[in-house]
C-alpha cells in the first residue's frame, strides 16, 4: 500500500496536534472551574489578598467562640501569610444578633458589625480592622468578604479577607 502524499500526512499531523491540544485545553478549564468552585465553599478557610496574601485554616476547638450576635472570637488559626513574619492569627467578629450586615465599625464598644485581624505584635497587638464589606453569622457559623486596615501595634496596609467558619456547638 502506498504512503498518503506528503501534504496529506502533514494535515492529519496538524489535526491531530488541535485535536488533542483542544481537549487538554478543555479539560483544564473544568479542572480550574471544579477547583475554584470547591475552593470556594471551603468552610474554616481564609483567603487573604494585599499587604497580605495566602491562605489561613482555622482548627475548630473550644476556643472557636461563636453566639446569636455579639463576639466570635476565631483563635485557633495558625499559618504565614505572605508580608508577615508571624504565624499566629486570631479573627473576631462581631455583629448585632444574627443575620447578614455590611460592616459598620464600632465607635464604642462591642456596637456595630465588623471584623478585626490580630496577631502578636513586638510590644502590642497588631490589629486590621474592617473598612468595608459584609458578614453573614448563623450562631456558630458565618462567613464574610471585607476589606481590613492596619490600624494599631505598627499593622500596615490594606487586606482583603474572605472566608467561612463553623465552630463546634
Amino acid at each position: 500500500m502506498k504512503s498518503p502524499p506528503a501534504a496529506v500526512r502533514s494535515r492529519r499531523r496538524s489535526v491531530a496536534r488541535l485535536s488533542s491540544g483542544a481537549l487538554l485545553l478543555g479539560l483544564s478549564c473544568l479542572t480550574l472551574l471544579g477547583a475554584s468552585s470547591v475552593a470556594s465553599a471551603a468552610v474554616n478557610s481564609f483567603t487573604f489578598s494585599g499587604t497580605l496574601t495566602g491562605t489561613l485554616k482555622l482548627v475548630p476547638n473550644d476556643n472557636c467562640g461563636g453566639s446569636a450576635g455579639g463576639e466570635t472570637q476565631l483563635d485557633t488559626i495558625m499559618g504565614k501569610l505572605k508580608g508577615s513574619k508571624t504565624d499566629q492569627w486570631t479573627i473576631i467578629v462581631i455583629t448585632p444578633k444574627n443575620g447578614t450586615f455590611k460592616v459598620k465599625p464600632a465607635t464604642t464598644g462591642l456596637a456595630g458589625s465588623t471584623v478585626t485581624l490580630e496577631t502578636p505584635g513586638k510590644n502590642s497587638a497588631l490589629s486590621w480592622d474592617a473598612s468595608k464589606g459584609s458578614i453573614t453569622v448563623n450562631g456558630s457559623s458565618g462567613s464574610f468578604n471585607v476589606t481590613v486596615k492596619g490600624t494599631t501595634g505598627g499593622a500596615k496596609g490594606t487586606v482583603m479577607i474572605k472566608g467561612s467558619w463553623a465552630c463546634p456547638s
